[in-house]
């Protein structure tokens, strides 16, 4: 999922991870016949080794440093994979219409000082960006999971009651839950740091979570503000049981977070690169989600 929607770190860090895991308890090891998964991972990582110092050359050394840290998994069987892409996609305008193909957002999206997430929904384009750091990214990734849960039912049920053709920014810091809306489509909102797995604390923080979505939906609704607020509260909530979905999104990340503990392992200098070309892919997440159902 990373690797699609461009969260390149996000990627290698997951890769890290699923090495040690497959090496701690998957009886079959590193054969890749009859493992699908492996070989998906292997061709992402291939793809993000190849193409990370053509469109941004500035991270050739980091990308170099991971190669010996895989050992045998690298020489075995990425590198062979990275050769073949070589011989596919020479330089980044031969390498752009194949990763048009396959991204939803633009590669290297968690590479910089600040963290962009992009993406259409309802048809309007939403830009999301907070602080490229582990604890802001915990926060900033919960945010846009929850939000885009909440899009995608409204996609498929409610659409008709947006207004679409805008550009919604949203600015998200660490602090006590507030939002302010700097211009039409601008917001800034604050989120304190969460790390709790009592239910009743998880419970509070993201009703506050919710409440901060429904604020900026409205923004975009033709219905009146009382309308809905009783639409999102009794249809979205109550019967489409949107806000228990998002607990459960959210709830995998909280515990992934305790048992692996850092998410910055491997690529914790991410935020010292410059920040990549932010005009390699379309961004077209969730646009045609209620055409393919």
């Amino acid at each position: 999922m990373d690797f699609r929607h461009g969260a390149w770190m996000n990627a290698i860090e997951d890769f890290n991870h699923y090495l040690f895991a497959k090496r701690q308890f998957d009886e079959k090891g590193f054969d890749i016949y009859d493992d699908k998964t492996f070989g998906r991972s292997l061709a992402e990582i291939a793809m993000i080794i190849h193409a990370t110092p053509l469109i941004h050359p500035e991270m050739s050394e980091f990308i170099d440093s991971l190669k010996p840290k895989w050992g045998f998994v690298y020489t075995d069987h990425i590198r062979p994979r990275v050769e073949e892409l070589a011989q596919k996609f020479c330089d980044k305008t031969a390498l752009k219409p194949y990763l048009e193909n396959i991204l939803n957002n633009q590669p290297l999206s968690d590479v910089g000082p600040t963290r962009n997430i992009s993406f259409n929904a309802l048809g309007n384009d939403w830009h999301i960006k907070f602080a490229n750091n582990e604890a802001m990214t915990a926060t900033g990734e919960e945010f846009v999971s929850f939000l885009q849960i909440i899009l995608c039912e409204l996609v498929r049920t409610a659409d008709d009651n947006f207004t679409s053709g805008r550009q919604i920014s949203i600015t998200i810091e660490q602090g006590h839950f507030q939002k302010q809306q700097t211009g039409t489509d601008n917001w800034i909102i604050t989120i304190p740091g969460f790390d709790s797995m009592e239910q009743p604390q998880i419970q509070h923080h993201y009703t506050y979570t919710g409440a901060l979505v429904m604020g900026i939906l409205q923004s975009i609704s033709t219905l009146s503000k009382q309308d809905f607020i009783q639409f999102y509260v009794q249809k979205l909530l109550k019967i489409k049981k949107v806000g228990e979905r998002a607990l459960e999104a959210t709830a995998y990340q909280r515990i992934f977070k305790h048992i692996i503990g850092t998410s910055f392992e491997v690529t914790g200098g991410r935020a010292a690169f410059n920040a990549a070309d932010d005009n390699i892919v379309a961004v077209t997440f969730l646009k045609y989600l209620k055409a393919d159902g």
